[in-house]
């Protein structure tokens, strides 16, 4: 059976989600909302386009 290679865009992806996970495994929920917001906001400033933002969560 031939092993299919995975692209070269799908390997990153899969580094930059383990890299995320190992950063974000032990933070408590506000502190993962924290992080979220960081990443969100430099995506912001890095692309110019502008993300709608929840000002509250209901469940």
């Amino acid at each position: 059976m031939k092993k299919i290679e995975e692209p070269k865009t799908m390997r990153e992806i899969r580094e930059i989600r383990r890299k995320q996970h190992e950063e974000t495994k032990d933070l408590s929920p506000e502190e993962q909302i924290a992080y979220d917001k960081r990443l969100s906001d430099e995506f912001e400033r890095e692309s110019g386009v502008k993300l709608r933002r929840l000002s509250k969560i209901t469940r």
